[in-house]
């Protein structure tokens, strides 16, 4: 890990359970023999994400509509959400994070609540 070797990291396959932040790196296999040296595999990336959440800015929108940018892990589909009372929900998009939102259809609303939700793959 990191040119680090792990300790118990010594089958063919590794398996690292509830990893977090701090384990993304790269990793790579390295396998000593007698008869040839050492081999060694190219190095695998590995990123955890601490979170799916998606992280909105306000972005710039025309009159009567309302615009957020979406980030979040980066591939991972968000859907975007809309509401007049917080309670019922309709689904006005689906997308590929990082994507700009924009609802043509605010002003057709006194008030209107948006919500992001990562989409489970």
């Amino acid at each position: 890990f990191n040119g680090n070797s792990l300790a118990s990291a010594t089958n063919s396959v590794l398996n690292l359970n509830n990893v977090t932040a701090n384990q993304s790196g790269n990793y790579a296999v390295n396998v000593l023999s007698s008869s040839t040296g050492t081999v060694g595999s190219s190095p695998a990336t590995l990123t955890v994400y601490s979170t799916a959440a998606a992280s909105l800015a306000t972005a710039v929108a025309p009159k009567g509509q309302f615009a957020i940018a979406i980030s979040g892990v980066p591939g991972y589909q968000y859907i975007v959400q809309a509401s007049t009372d917080m309670v019922n929900w309709v689904s006005l998009q689906t997308n590929v994070a990082p994507y700009n939102f924009v609802d043509s259809n605010a002003s057709q609303f006194s008030h209107r609540f948006y919500r992001t939700l990562y989409v489970s793959q």
